[in-house]
């Protein structure tokens, strides 16, 4: 079983009556992951704004842009089957900032 919760600032409240440091966030036992309500419910979440998608996707890029910018290099060396709608393959990427080399697969 799984359970969740939204995030937003009426459910996170402070620990201590609301004059602590912390935070925290009431789950709610009966709200089931994934049951027909809650699919949809959640699947109303990922529809984010465009512009917000794109900030998101730049943030995860900055360590690389950042390389990039200091005159390291990335590179993403991808292959594909000849069948490509089997979608396997093979993709590497290699991040160097100058000091080392890094190689994932």
């Amino acid at each position: 079983m799984c359970i969740w919760q939204k995030l937003t600032d009426k459910t996170i409240e402070r620990t201590k009556e609301g004059r602590g440091k912390g935070f925290f966030v009431k789950v709610p036992t009966a709200q089931v992951f994934l049951n027909h309500s809650s699919n949809e419910k959640l699947l109303s979440f990922t529809n984010l704004p465009k512009h917000v998608l794109n900030y998101n996707f730049l943030l995860s890029q900055k360590k690389f842009i950042r390389i990039i910018k200091d005159g390291g290099t990335v590179k993403l060396h991808s292959t594909e089957w000849v069948n490509k709608s089997s979608g396997k393959g093979e993709t590497e990427l290699i991040v160097d900032d100058g000091e080392n080399e890094n190689r994932f697969i």
